[in-house]
């Protein structure tokens, strides 16, 4: 393949190969997030709706778009991001989404924290 060349697969390879060079070119958008408890308190989320709005260039990955709130709240970071990986996890159409997953200008998220602890009841 390498020495003739992606057009030499057929048709197919040719549009696949047209397709995956699309302009993503990024544009500032905006992204609500809903989010309940202490997190949407350290991220000023609504009490009605508890939704956050975020502006944000977008498209971007689910991962950039956590860091950019925990960047813009620093108290929430805690709830949303360790050590560079999403650590709440986020759905959209009741669909959970991959760090990578792209996120576009008006999506709205819903962000869930990771629980953990509690004491066994057996």
């Amino acid at each position: 393949i390498l020495d003739v060349g992606v057009g030499a697969l057929g048709p197919a390879a040719a549009e696949a190969q047209a397709t995956s060079s699309i302009d993503v070119s990024t544009r500032p958008g905006r992204v609500s997030l809903r989010c309940f408890g202490p997190l949407a308190r350290e991220l000023g989320a609504a009490a009605s709706d508890g939704l956050v709005h975020l502006e944000i260039d977008l498209p971007a990955s689910l991962r950039e778009v956590l860091a950019a709130a925990a960047s813009e709240h620093p108290r929430a970071r805690r709830y949303l991001m360790q050590d560079g990986e999403p650590l709440a996890a986020a759905y959209r159409a009741s669909r959970r989404l991959a760090s990578e997953a792209r996120v576009n200008d008006g999506d709205e998220l819903d962000v869930v924290m990771a629980l953990s602890g509690g004491a066994c009841l057996s």
